[in-house]
């Protein structure tokens, strides 16, 4: 899976067709705030969360990370 967005990268309807051992995620590690992050400037960018998330999922072997 190529996953241009962290956030759309870790969201549930992503995270529940991946399968460990079979899916490789090549994320883009840059956080790229949304408008919620706009609306709300007291929001943190979840970037490590988002980054376990697809490693959970994909398994931490078959995740790769650029920032991109």
């Amino acid at each position: 899976m190529i996953g241009c967005d962290p956030i759309v990268t870790a969201n549930k309807s992503t995270l529940v067709v991946m399968r460990e051992g079979r899916t490789f995620v090549a994320m883009n590690t840059h956080g790229t705030p949304t408008a919620a992050f706009v609306d709300r400037p007291e929001l943190a960018f979840p970037g490590r969360e988002l980054r376990h998330r697809g490693a959970d999922a994909a398994g931490a072997g078959n995740v790769g990370t650029l920032d991109a």
